[in-house]
């Protein structure tokens, strides 16, 4: 039973729903009606790998990879299916995954417990690093399946799973939920007919990359073997890192570029995969030969990779920024209070950084962008009326509680350094030690010698300083917490923000208690962003305390739940 609540409370809220109409909030509101019931289906499906066909169908939408697709390649198929096949496949999916960290490559970073996606980002650019540093010949290649996860055969499935030695029960467990699976594809407001299918492994399912992880195992450990890689120091060689069916391979000689044809052909054979080469690409660093021609820079999920990392890192904030600036501009026409803008910057806007910043650390410049694009969405494309740390202020000093954006970079970059620097086999992790980086230094922070071409490590060397250590008993969230504040107010010390205007003129009024008076008082949703700034305009005409009081001060230390008279 509390297994079958923990793969319901997993579950992601506010997803479409499959064929039946029943989303998880159903589950989990009526969760002590049906528990029983519930849990009979779920042992009848897992004990005796019985589904009904209604179960097993899915209906396949067609997700836009940009905002303006013109062909069919602009569209990502995605199939959804019913609420309580994905609780059957999220149990199965977590007794898997334990297995599944001694049956597949080191170097698969997906599906691997330990592994995230950040460590495989992190791995192709130690590489890259380490190579342009040495200066040694190295090819580093993308592959780019075309439709990966729904090319898979499901007879080759089958033939991976009893080649990893998994039982015949499990087996079938897990083909029964494939052997029957048929989708409808909606389009437009219209369904079609129901398809069989009889290759792909669903995307929308909980085990899809888990699966695809273990069907792509093969290939991964013949280009380990047969290929020769690169190997740094007294580290695992490294021919081939791999996220799901994000593939990429480190050639470093000649003669490896055959090997390497001859394991992708068998391998497309072998499960119907199809390698999109005009979307692969070869990338040349070092004095690899140039006789042929190579692209100058690769995209690994969202990352540029150059021969260089600082240019690696300058053209991924450049797409990142220039994406939020899309963003920023299709959505400020909207009619938003200044506390949803601030919302929706926290929640959507902000949140396409942290992704990249846990690899490349934003630059002065990028932050300036980053912070450009915020106060230019929050005021509607109009004049900065307030600095943007009066907007950062906590709401009890006066504020909005808006996120520092070059602290939570800062703050989210060390400490994933932090933690890589913890793992065995990880080239950043001897580069860390090698530069004593890993122990606090004394002040002021120096790079220690890093050399320049990694503005990563160095940038990692001058924060360390100031982080504080874990404590025993504090959570990651809370640690990374305790980071951003410690960096926050570093940055304050440093360049103190400007006072508030309307606390420079009425100095004499006790502003600490209305700011915590203000912060707990509920804001109309009728207070919009001009509203607001009418109001606070007018404030600060007024030169006469007693007005001020009168309007502003007397609601303030009366905590009246109105925003003002």
């Amino acid at each position: 039973m509390n297994e079958l609540w923990t793969a319901i409370a997993r579950g992601k809220p506010h997803k479409a729903p499959g064929h039946d109409g029943i989303g998880l909030e159903f589950y989990k509101g009526v969760w002590e009606i049906i528990k029983m019931v519930l849990l009979q289906i779920m042992n009848r499906m897992h004990n005796e790998g019985m589904a009904m066909e209604r179960q097993l169908q899915g209906l396949k939408v067609c997700k836009p990879k940009h905002p303006h697709p013109t062909g069919f390649d602009d569209y990502s198929p995605l199939t959804l299916m019913n609420t309580d096949y994905k609780i059957m496949t999220r149990i199965i999916a977590t007794r898997l995954k334990p297995y599944l960290t001694e049956i597949l490559h080191q170097n698969q970073f997906c599906g691997v417990q330990g592994n995230t996606i950040f460590e495989a980002f992190a791995a192709i650019s130690d590489v890259i690093a380490h190579m342009e540093v040495n200066k040694k010949p190295l090819c580093v290649i993308s592959i780019d399946f075309n439709a990966a996860f729904d090319r898979i055969s499901h007879e080759y499935l089958r033939k991976v799973l009893a080649a990893h030695a998994f039982s015949d029960p499990v087996i079938h467990r897990i083909m029964c939920l494939y052997d029957k699976a048929s989708s409808e594809i909606l389009m437009t407001g219209f369904r079609s007919r129901q398809i069989p299918i009889k290759r792909s492994i669903k995307q929308g399912c909980p085990l899809n990359m888990l699966l695809y992880s273990l069907c792509l195992n093969p290939l991964t450990q013949t280009i380990d073997k047969n290929i020769s890689g690169i190997k740094i120091g007294r580290m695992q060689k490294k021919a081939i890192i791999a996220y799901a069916d994000d593939v990429t391979i480190f050639l470093t000689r000649k003669e490896d570029i055959y090997k390497l044809e001859q394991a992708l052909r068998r391998f497309e054979a072998a499960t119907g995969a199809r390698i999109n080469v005009l979307k692969s690409r070869a990338m040349a660093l070092g004095n690899w030969n140039m006789s042929k021609s190579y692209h100058t820079e690769i995209n690994v999920l969202g990352y540029h990779f150059t021969n260089s990392v600082n240019s690696a890192a300058a053209k991924t904030w450049a797409s990142v920024t220039d994406r939020l600036r899309y963003v920023a501009q299709e959505t400020y026409h909207r009619d938003l209070t200044l506390d949803k803008r601030i919302q929706f910057v926290h929640q959507y806007l902000l949140a396409q950084i942290w992704y990249v910043t846990q690899i490349f650390p934003p630059t002065p410049d990028i932050i300036r962008r980053i912070n450009t694009t915020i106060t230019w969405f929050v005021w509607q494309g109009e004049i900065f009326r307030f600095p943007l740390s009066t907007l950062q202020r906590e709401k009890s000093e006066g504020g909005c509680n808006l996120y520092d954006a070059d602290a939570k970079c800062r703050a989210l970059y060390v400490h994933r350094l932090q933690m890589q620097s913890q793992r065995e086999g990880i080239i950043t992790a001897d580069w860390i030690k090698y530069w004593n980086l890993y122990v606090r230094p004394g002040n002021p922070p120096y790079p220690a010698g890093v050399t320049k071409r990694m503005g990563y490590l160095r940038t990692y060397a001058t924060e360390v300083v100031y982080v504080p250590g874990t404590r025993e008993t504090e959570s990651t969230k809370a640690y990374k917490r305790r980071i951003y504040r410690t960096l926050r107010a570093l940055a304050i010390a440093i360049s103190a923000p400007p006072e508030i205007g309307i606390e420079r003129q009425c100095q004499e009024a006790d502003w600490e208690t209305i700011w915590k008076n203000l912060a707990a008082t509920p804001t109309p949703e009728e207070i919009g962003t001009e509203s607001y700034m009418t109001l606070l305009r007018q404030m600060a005409g007024y030169t006469a305390y007693g007005l001020l009081q009168q309007t502003f001060v007397v609601n303030a230390h009366k905590k009246t739940h109105s925003y003002i008279d």
